[in-house]
């Protein structure tokens, strides 16, 4: 484990990463990123970095040396052009016993939900602990977020970058906070700002 991170820091391609990206990557297995890039059960983002806006954003908004963009995101080629695909998920074959756990509920999403409030309540130190927790972890250093606004962008990167493609936590937390329309109205062309809303199924309407 510490090898592969020691090579990861170094720059190395550790695209079979073992124990290593299985700690890292630590969850889910079905995607629903919410950034705008798929939606579903999937494990491939498999989109053109040329052709989805919101793809290319998440790739380039990692932190230079996050363990996270290097453990967790593949890019594969057909010679022409370049795809980007998740990648937190090593094993790919059938195993006698599970290798790879898909998880629901990561210690990571507790130290963020909790460094959340914290920052509510005012507890500005708690709150960079429980952050500094994730992103230590990822290879990245201490958080430079010192006031209550700072904290709260904060948290909500770390939680964009630590749970693309698992259980829709991105487009919960951008609904949740109010700031869906203003991030993928940017991203994905004819946003409509009633999009956060889930559509009335049409056995209701008809009976209406």
């Amino acid at each position: 484990l510490e090898g592969d991170l020691e090579r990861a820091r170094a720059g190395e391609d550790l695209r079979d990463v073992g124990d290593a990206g299985a700690l890292l990557a630590g969850g889910e297995r079905l995607g629903h990123p919410g950034d705008g890039v798929v939606h579903g059960a999937v494990r491939e983002l498999g989109l053109r970095d040329d052709v989805d806006p919101a793809l290319d954003d998440l790739y380039n908004a990692f932190e230079p040396g996050d363990l996270r963009k290097t453990l967790w995101i593949k890019t594969v080629t057909d010679g022409t052009d370049f795809y980007y695909q998740a990648f937190k998920y090593k094993q790919e074959t059938p195993t006698a016993d599970s290798e790879e756990y898909t998880i629901l509920l990561r210690l990571e999403e507790q130290y963020l939900i909790r460094a959340e409030a914290r920052t509510h309540l005012g507890n500005i130190s708690g709150a960079q602990a429980d952050l500094n927790r994730s992103r230590n972890r990822a290879g990245l250093p201490i958080t430079t977020a010192g006031n209550e606004n700072q904290l709260l962008s904060a948290i909500a990167n770390e939680r964009r970058f630590e749970f693309f493609t698992e259980q829709g936590h991105r487009w919960l937390d951008l609904k949740r906070t109010g700031n869906a329309a203003t991030v993928l109205s940017v991203l994905k062309p004819g946003w409509s700002d009633t999009d956060i809303l889930w559509p009335l199924p049409a056995n209701e309407l008809i009976l209406n």
